[in-house]
């Protein structure tokens, strides 16, 4: 075999397998992902008439389901969260308190968004993925999980076998916290533990300053506590297309755009304050309602989209793809295809894989793919096999 095809294939493994790692002011490794510019993602949720409460009725006797995700019903606390606009002083004090309690080591994934955009079908997606993809155990922490937790985690995971269960419309004072630990399958790779943040959308959207108690300019106290402690934060801004029909029917809505704004602007205070860059991400949600047609007049690039002065999320994305030293990206998201009646018919794990290697790099700057051994990839290119 001649020598400089031999060289070749070193310098391509070099190139390829060489992680890029950027330092922040802080020091703290962001991981590069340029490379999420050209997938697609797409998300699917029920269209808004469609959509019905969350709430979820249980018997307390009734524990079946807590074997089925690893969790120990002596472990599971008897307190139910909620969404609270205002918390005395000592409550502010106290969770602020639990919070940064071992901070260094708590991930929390805050997802940012409208009523009906999308974001639990995002958080649902990523944990089936998890569960039944990724190679290693995942389960719930039982010292951080509360009955409430385990049934929405649950539910979550229900959607994907039985096509009749669906996730409803997450209500205004309900507020989930999934703290999830992975443990990869391979050794070297580190165990990780990630909170998704579950909350209304009309939790979200009192970040818009308005005239009404509905935008009052300020987030709840439930999630500005967690953004006042010092626990690490990803972000994930959750933008549904669809939703501007609706704006224009209803002109009491405030411009999805301008809540998405406002939640950002709240962003960038934190990491002035803090002195340090959160990794951001930006999810065109319901993205199987774009035409084939339209998406290839943009190359099929999230980003030309988002920034088409034909698409009213110009304003925000022009700010969020030039922010200094950081890099923000978008992506389609999607978690399968749906048949005419709205049940999930096939599940698309690349989309959640995608978009958890993000998460995971952020954290920790590696992978959570399963890496093919470096004998395998030498063998496979020697053979033309990609």
């Amino acid at each position: 075999m001649p020598n400089n095809k031999i060289s070749s294939f070193f310098d391509e493994e070099l190139q390829n397998n060489t992680e890029v790692i950027n330092q922040d002011s802080t020091g703290d490794p962001v991981s590069d992902i340029n490379s999420l510019d050209n997938h697609d993602i797409d998300v699917e949720v029920p269209s808004i008439s469609e959509v019905t409460s969350n709430t979820v009725h249980y018997d307390n006797d009734d524990y079946q389901y807590f074997d089925d995700i690893g969790v120990s019903k002596d472990n599971i606390r008897d307190l139910k969260r909620q969404a609270q606009i205002k918390m005395t002083p000592d409550e502010y004090r106290n969770r602020l308190t639990e919070l940064n309690e071992r901070a260094e080591n708590k991930h929390f994934v805050m997802l940012f968004g409208t009523p009906s955009s999308g974001k639990s079908y995002v958080i649902a997606s990523l944990l089936h993925y998890m569960n039944s993809y990724l190679p290693g155990n995942v389960r719930l922490n039982p010292e951080r999980t509360t009955k409430q937790d385990s049934l929405i985690f649950n539910t979550m995971q229900e959607m994907f076998s039985n096509p009749r269960k669906r996730i409803g419309r997450t209500g205004t004072l309900d507020f989930y916290e999934l703290n999830v630990l992975y443990e990869p399958e391979e050794l070297n790779k580190p165990e990780v533990e990630i909170t998704f943040i579950d909350a209304s959308g009309e939790n979200m959207i009192r970040m818009f300053d308005g005239d009404t108690e509905r935008y009052a300019g300020e987030l709840p106290d439930s999630l500005e506590v967690i953004l006042d402690s010092r626990v690490n934060c990803k972000f994930i801004f959750v933008y549904d297309q669809s939703q501007r029909r609706l704006e224009r029917e209803h002109k009491e809505l405030a411009p999805q755009v301008m809540i998405l704004q406002a939640l950002y602007n709240r962003v960038l205070e934190l990491q002035k304050k803090n002195k340090k860059r959160y990794p951001k991400i930006l999810l065109l949600s319901k993205s199987d309602k774009i035409s084939q047609e339209e998406r290839m007049k943009y190359g099929e690039s999230p980003q030309a989209y988002a920034l088409s002065d034909d698409n009213e999320l110009k304003s925000f994305a022009k700010g969020f793809f030039t922010e200094a030293n950081s890099p923000n990206k978008t992506i389609f998201y999607k978690i399968g295809t749906f048949t005419k009646h709205d049940d999930l018919d096939v599940f698309d794990e690349e989309c959640p894989k995608r978009l958890f290697d993000w998460l995971y790099s952020s954290i920790t700057g590696r992978t959570a793919s399963k890496q093919v051994s470096w004998w395998r990839r030498f063998v496979n290119w020697l053979v033309g096999k990609s």
